[in-house]
């Protein structure tokens, strides 16, 4: 009896391996997985909500505030002009 006993204990511990190592892959699948949903909640989640998006457009006088200080003193019209 004591050998049988030892060849159940053997075969439950190679049972017991076999579905360990089945269990860490299926856990690091598990990883990769949720690293590349992490990766598209970040491109699709709370990014497209972005600080710019919830912000009030310009007001005509800020626009005009803008283009007075940034474009209108650099733009020539004679340098686009064919010589």
């Amino acid at each position: 009896m004591p050998i049988k006993n030892i060849q159940d204990q053997r075969r439950v511990k190679e049972l017991r391996d076999k579905y360990e190592k089945e269990r860490q892959s299926i856990q690091i699948e598990i990883d990769k997985l949720q690293a590349q949903l992490d990766v598209l909640e970040a491109y699709l989640g709370d990014n497209l909500n972005s600080e710019w998006h919830g912000k009030e457009p310009l007001s005509s006088d800020e626009i005009a505030d803008l283009y007075a200080k940034y474009m209108k003193h650099s733009y020539n019209p004679e340098d686009y002009k064919d010589t």
